[in-house]
């Protein structure tokens, strides 16, 4: 998929079985370096040091931390997926005349980067669009639909994945031990108001509540997650 923003900056996002794998922006966001640093992988130090010999070069970052052994090939991949997860949140910031064009079958970015594919999980990247909604209408659209019924969460649902923070994981542990309605829930003070309407938001449109018998499984379901451990507690900038 090709995007043309304002400006004429061209971006690109490669989808390997529906999931994003790789990001190219023109814009500069989210460096490997940068990445490394908010989730304590490498010292400011670590990566200066880095960048004096890949810039240069052109060597790729993460692989010559590996060879240095200042991390292993795991903690790379980790990195590099939950940087994708923040170079797609960039692209979420686009206005909405932006132009795209979407190639079938065509990898535009095989030679951007390393071989390997590094795919975000895509339920992290929906929340990672939906924080940033905020009091758009759409939300309250949404929820206004579910009236006062109790919200359950549904057996099939993988939370995990959403890559929580502790502050919106508070909202969702309510309703593991029992379900609770929108009004229970904000008046229970586990978050702030924003918080917990948002996660809810993410939960209906990813279909991880039980409102109804004809619904389809939870968005998701069924395929490999894409296990980023490390990165469950790190907060999006």
């Amino acid at each position: 998929t090709m995007l043309v923003a304002e400006g004429a900056r061209t971006h690109f996002i490669y989808f390997h079985d529906g999931v994003p794998s790789k990001v190219r922006s023109s814009d500069q966001v989210a460096h490997l370096g940068e990445v490394l640093l908010e989730l304590g992988l490498s010292t400011a130090a670590q990566v200066d040091q880095a960048l004096r010999v890949t810039l240069p070069s052109g060597q790729l970052h993460g692989r010559h931390l590996v060879q240095q052994g200042q991390l292993d090939v795991g903690s790379v991949k980790a990195a590099l997926s939950w940087q994708l997860v923040r170079k797609m949140t960039h692209l979420f910031t686009f206005p909405s005349d932006t132009r795209w064009a979407y190639y079938e079958g065509v990898n535009l970015l095989d030679d951007y980067g390393g071989p390997e594919l590094t795919p975000a999980e895509p339920l992290a990247v929906i929340m990672a669009g939906v924080r940033m909604l905020g009091s758009s209408p759409v939300v309250e659209q949404t929820l206004a639909r579910l009236g006062s019924a109790p919200l359950r969460l549904r057996r099939e649902a993988e939370i995990g994945r959403f890559m929580l923070r502790d502050d919106e994981r508070r909202a969702v542990d309510v309703l593991r031990a029992r379900p609770a309605g929108m009004r229970d829930l904000l008046q229970k003070d586990v978050s702030d108001e924003r918080t917990v309407k948002l996660v809810i938001y993410a939960l209906v449109i990813t279909r991880c509540l039980n409102l109804g018998a004809e619904q389809r499984l939870p968005v998701g379901h069924g395929r490999p997650t894409i296990d980023l451990p490390q990165l469950r507690q790190v907060d999006e900038p």
